[in-house]
């Protein structure tokens, strides 16, 4: 069961502790401003103001308890939701640390190879521009200056010299959008 599944159930647990609070508290605060009225007639009545103040600190009191305990069965105060996350937060904490540290000692595996990797592509594709230019200068004398006999002396055909071999040795060492990873 997930956190988010135990936090509901916890919450519909004390659902019905919350709703019979409430309800005290709406009673009480119904009292509360009956004896208040019941004060204010006594006041100039001389009537007992001692027992109605006795009655209203009495009601007040209730209601500020109730109210501390409202406040406990709230997400974000319930003690038993605050130890049921500090209890996951502190698995994934751990969890965090050990990915990370596995992390470092994978990046400093792949380190070197990537190093090399980057030093034999930029070898590569120095080669492919070489490779290029004398492609270029082929099939320019080509087209210019050689005749049939010759182009089939050195195998070149009609146009030419095409492609580049060093550049299919090149594509598979890079990263094809397949092969990306979203790291953000």
């Amino acid at each position: 069961m997930s956190l988010k599944q135990r936090i509901q159930e916890e919450i519909k647990r004390v659902a019905s502790n919350v709703d019979q609070l409430k309800k005290e508290d709406t009673i009480d605060r119904e009292s509360l401003k009956g004896l208040q009225e019941e004060y204010k007639k006594a006041v100039f009545n001389d009537g007992d103001i001692d027992s109605l103040n006795e009655e209203i600190k009495t009601i007040k009191s209730r209601i500020e308890k109730r109210k501390i305990k409202l406040e406990a069965f709230t997400e974000r105060n319930n003690p038993i939701i605050q130890d049921m996350v500090i209890v996951e937060v502190d698995q994934w904490l751990k969890e965090i640390a050990i990915l990370e540290e596995q992390a470092e000692v994978i990046s400093g595996n792949l380190q070197p190879i990537y190093q090399k990797l980057s030093d034999g592509l930029e070898e590569l594709v120095c080669m492919k521009y070489r490779v290029d230019n004398l492609r270029e200068a082929i099939n320019y004398f080509n087209k210019l200056y050689l005749n049939d006999a010759s182009k089939r002396q050195l195998n070149l055909n009609a146009v030419g010299y095409d492609g580049n071999p060093v550049l299919n040795k090149i594509l598979p060492l890079l990263i094809e959008h397949k092969d990306v990873f979203k790291v953000r």
